[in-house]
């Protein structure tokens, strides 16, 4: 199908061909593309010190062997399901997101680190609580989600180290249990030296090294 032809097909549905560009397409959450352009474009970094942002990061546990057991169509049950309760959290003045597979996020404006920790636990503590329906209803499925919380400026001063600091958190929260709530700010290096090494090693710029680099990055990833 032609642009053209695809705009014109939107349109006559009664969708507006814009929100292909900033929402995900499974969840009608906003998209990674959105989370990027917002941050870059609408977050004065220099003024966050009387209205800090928070970024949660959170990812289903275990999502794979719901996959791998029942199939890729409850899998997108499973992240339906849980959307529905992102939004309801982000409430009218936070942005909830799809960033990738199973990964999401919720985008808190002028919200404080304890705040946010207190609204990642209450997520954290409904999912735990709140049976997944699978298979049309005829069973239900204990789902938990791990999170990590980050804050800018205490955490981070730009966009890329939000979601890098978050990322770390929430992989600090999958090595020590899962279905449990990471504050970036009290993440002991040690416990994620594999994460921040990849995340250097991105910023590594040497001619001729590319490939050596990148065979680092996977090893540190297995």
């Amino acid at each position: 199908m032609q642009h053209q032809e695809l705009v014109n097909y939107l349109q006559h549905t009664g969708k507006d061909p814009t929100r292909l560009i900033f929402e995900d397409e499974l969840t009608g959450l906003y998209n990674r593309r959105y989370l990027h352009h917002y941050l870059q474009s609408r977050v004065k970094w220099a003024e966050l010190a009387q209205t800090p942002l928070t970024l949660l990061m959170m990812d289903l546990d275990h999502f794979k062997q719901i996959n791998d057991n029942y199939g890729h169509q409850t899998g997108d049950d499973a992240l339906i399901w849980l959307s529905t309760f992102l939004r309801k959290t982000a409430g009218k003045t936070g942005l909830p997101i799809r960033y990738a597979g199973d990964e999401f996020m919720i985008l808190l404006r002028n919200t404080d680190k304890n705040a946010s920790l207190k609204i990642g636990e209450a997520l954290v503590n409904t999912i735990n609580g709140t049976p997944f329906a699978a298979q049309g209803g005829r069973e239900k499925l204990k789902l938990t989600i791990s999170l990590g919380v980050a804050t800018a400026p205490e955490d981070a001063r730009n966009g890329k180290t939000l979601i890098q600091q978050a990322d770390t958190a929430l992989y600090s929260a999958k090595r020590n249990g899962r279905n449990q709530v990471v504050n970036a700010g009290e993440v002991r290096p040690a416990d994620v030296f594999a994460k921040t090494a990849i995340f250097q090693l991105k910023e590594v710029q040497i001619v001729g090294r590319g490939r050596q680099l990148s065979l680092v990055a996977d090893a540190l990833k297995k």
